[in-house]
């Protein structure tokens, strides 16, 4: 099944790191056209997250935040 022209966001949850990794991760600094709504929204879940269950998930592009 193709994603192609239907695929409008993704992103990498992981539990076990507590991390919220999203677009871009092949080079540090490279960032979407979107950065700012996907900041956004990134920051809205964690803190939801964070209130739901006591996690404290760090977010960004993968350079951002594996690569500190």
């Amino acid at each position: 099944m193709s994603l192609r022209g239907r695929l409008e966001g993704y992103i990498t949850l992981h539990a076990y790191s507590q991390l919220w990794i999203y677009s871009y991760s092949h080079r540090k600094f490279t960032y979407a056209p979107d950065i700012d709504e996907t900041k956004r929204v990134a920051q809205k879940a964690v803190a939801e997250l964070g209130k739901m269950y006591g996690t404290r998930y760090r977010y960004g592009t993968g350079p951002e935040i594996i690569c500190e």
